[in-house]
């Protein structure tokens, strides 16, 4: 007899969720339900490959990016708090919480430097 009472429960639960999954689907009709995970294989597919050259100390490093991410993501990940990402010496620097995603080629190499103190310094 017990054994028939676990099935029971298992069924009740079972059926539970397949309405309530069911009722949810129909309430929000005419919206867009959310997307499935994406696997690791897929999210590699989008990833773009970045070599983030450091002004002034010559090192490269290799960073991945997925869409989204931001020049402030990759600097900060990459610990370069005090710097600016650029595509060269004569573009402009992104602003940090600009997505770099879609203005990159993967492969590509991006420049780290420091903002460039502008001025003179008068002395009275």
């Amino acid at each position: 007899m017990r054994a028939m009472h676990a099935e029971t429960k298992k069924f009740s639960w079972s059926l539970f969720l397949r309405l309530f999954t069911g009722f949810a689907r129909f309430t929000v009709a005419g919206e867009e339900l959310p997307p499935k995970c994406k696997t690791n294989k897929e999210n590699e597919k989008h990833m773009k490959k970045l070599s983030v050259v450091v002004a002034g100390t010559g090192q490269i490093q290799d960073v991945q990016i997925q869409p989204g991410t931001t020049a402030g993501d990759v600097l900060h990940q990459l610990s370069l708090n005090d710097y600016l990402l650029s595509k060269g010496a004569n573009d402009p620097f992104f602003a940090a919480a600009e997505s770099i995603y879609d203005k990159v080629n993967d492969g590509e190499k991006i420049f780290a430097s420091t903002k460039a103190e502008v001025g003179i310094t008068v002395c009275a």
